[in-house]
């Protein structure tokens, strides 16, 4: 995760899917512009300037209520965890970067890359299958809902920075492991999903 979990004004985060998150550099920099309140902060990590210092916040509520859109985009992503993150071939489990889309009607078929047409398959089956239409899938593919998808994302293990997290973002505690920040703080994510979780809330709130 990043470092500041950024919560609407009626306390559940801005998105789910992807969390509505913000780097400790973009915290701070909303913080002044009125929008958000600080409800956590972490305790020992303290961010100076000459003029100034304050603690890095571990949790910002928005001062009014944002509505956000809820419709589910397609993407690779979603279908995998749609499919619980399986080859709906074979039934095995593997990380997302080893997941392939299957087309259930081939591309050369007519086949559309669209949530109803397409399965998660890992690249043997896919390749067995080719365009192989007697082969079928574990499960028929469909259009899931934004609910659907964030109650398949909370039967998953999280890691957040900080423990003020847990009781805002909806998962079983069990579920969570919480990873402080050491070092170079924040280094949950790769560099680009921080820099996009960022960039979706920070257009939230501009749009607000």
């Amino acid at each position: 995760m990043s470092h500041t979990l950024v919560l609407n004004s009626d306390g559940s985060p801005l998105s789910l899917l992807p969390l509505s998150v913000v780097l400790w550099q973009d915290a701070i920099r909303i913080i002044y512009t009125g929008s958000v309140t600080i409800l956590h902060e972490y305790e020992n990590w303290i961010v100076r300037a000459p003029s100034w210092q304050t603690h890095v916040p571990a949790v910002l509520m928005t001062t009014r209520y944002i509505k956000v859109s809820r419709l589910v985009g397609f993407s690779a992503e979603m279908v995998h965890l749609r499919d619980g993150y399986r080859c709906q071939y074979c039934g095995e489990q593997f990380p997302s970067d080893r997941l392939t889309l299957d087309h259930v009607k081939p591309k050369s078929k007519g086949g559309k890359l669209t949530f109803d047409n397409v399965v998660s398959a890992c690249s043997p089956c896919n390749c067995r299958r080719g365009d192989d239409e007697s082969i079928r899938p574990r499960t028929i593919p469909y259009r899931p809902t934004y609910m659907q998808l964030v109650a398949r994302r909370r039967r998953m293990p999280v890691t957040v920075p900080h423990e003020s997290w847990i009781p805002y973002i909806g998962w079983e505690p069990s579920l969570v492991t919480v990873d402080p920040p050491e070092g170079e703080p924040g280094l949950f994510l790769a560099k680009s999903e921080k820099r996009a979780s960022s960039e979706l809330v920070m257009q939230l709130l501009r749009t607000a």
